[in-house]
């Protein structure tokens, strides 16, 4: 009993012949314009940057879109309005401020409203009191 496999190669046999010769045919063409290409064309063998940019265009194209949205989005998110001057308080805010400051004081009381104290400041020492500082036992 034979197999569909061998069935089938038996049947296309006298193909194989037609086959192979538009095989070499096919080869044969390809053979001639590599070795035509090689003598008269450069670009083949060295692109230029034109070249490689154009191979590129549709990445190039999509990122160039990507950036034009974000520039988009920052214009229209950006707040356009005209900043103002910080002035001085008036006098009416200072003292509604200073008002306010001392309603606090009465209802805190004094201990919990002391002013802080001033950070005390030292001298920095020269290195050789510090040595004598740390041998010292």
């Amino acid at each position: 009993m034979k197999t569909p496999r061998e069935l089938l190669f038996e049947r296309h046999r006298a193909a194989e012949t037609k086959l192979d010769g538009i095989r070499r045919e096919a080869v044969g063409m390809l053979a001639e314009r590599s070795a035509d290409g090689r003598k008269g064309d450069r670009r083949a063998q060295h692109p230029t940057w034109r070249d490689l940019l154009f191979s590129f265009r549709w990445h190039l194209a999509g990122l160039s879109a990507a950036w034009l949205l974000i520039l988009a989005f920052n214009v229209a998110a950006a707040d356009h309005s005209q900043k103002v001057a910080a002035r001085p308080p008036s006098r009416e805010i200072l003292m509604a401020w200073q008002e306010k400051e001392r309603l606090l004081a009465e209802l805190l009381g004094p201990s919990q409203l002391q002013p802080p104290e001033p950070p005390k400041t030292t001298a920095p020492q020269p290195r050789s009191e510090r040595r004598r500082e740390r041998f010292a036992v």
